[in-house]
């Protein structure tokens, strides 16, 4: 996983594991809060300092064209429709 990331994500190798642990821990876990991650997530030390280090990391702000860049990286080549439903 961290291999398909590195080439989305052109972060700091260390940032990268972080970000790594995480994605891996919210889908095991099935939730956002770091709180509840930090039990969850693979990374060195004890449970403090795991979520001092997913406090840290989530205070790092990400390029806004990163995300989408990568979401969109899964779509089919071609045009893509865009349905925006409002509430």
């Amino acid at each position: 996983m961290q291999i398909a990331l590195r080439s989305a994500f052109p972060i700091d190798a260390r940032r990268l594991v972080v970000f790594t642990a995480l994605v891996l821990a919210v889908i095991q876990a099935r939730t956002v809060v770091l709180y509840s991650l930090k039990t969850h997530v693979q990374l060195p030390g004890t449970v403090a300092a795991r979520y001092q280090r997913l406090v840290r990391f989530v205070q790092f702000s990400f390029p806004d064209s990163l995300f989408p860049r990568f979401a969109l990286s899964f779509l089919p080549d071609g045009p893509v429709d865009l349905i925006l439903k409002c509430v």
